[in-house]
């Protein structure tokens, strides 16, 4: 490694890039508590972007993803099979009649089937 400014979580590799290294002056320090959340996230962010890019089959990648989710109890944010998708924008369409009755599981008010 190059002496520099870095900003980097410690990790095994890390230790073992700083081990080869000639620099004898390191400044490590604990991450601040307040930080840490912050700091962790974004290692986990920078390892899952690395494996699922190495990663070529589709529902491998949405497996991995969701194992992932799964262990951290988080099984709301867990991608439904098939191909990924993202919401990029909602737009209320004037085309669908709204029926009086509200939705007893949401709250709002149901889109008229009849007019699809």
């Amino acid at each position: 490694m190059k002496p520099g400014i870095y900003d980097a979580l410690i990790t095994n590799a890390l230790l073992e890039a700083l081990d080869r290294t000639d620099a004898s002056a390191r400044d490590v320090r604990p991450v601040d508590e307040a930080d840490q959340p912050e700091v962790l996230a974004r290692h986990v962010r920078d390892a899952v972007l690395r494996v699922l890019g190495s990663t070529r089959d589709q529902s491998k990648r949405v497996a991995l993803v969701n194992d992932l989710l799964e262990r951290l109890a988080s099984h709301d944010d867990a991608v439904p099979a098939g191909e990924p998708q993202q919401l990029l924008a909602l737009h209320r369409s004037h085309a669908v009649r709204r029926c009086p009755s509200h939705h007893p599981a949401i709250g709002s008010r149901v889109a008229d089937q009849s007019t699809w």
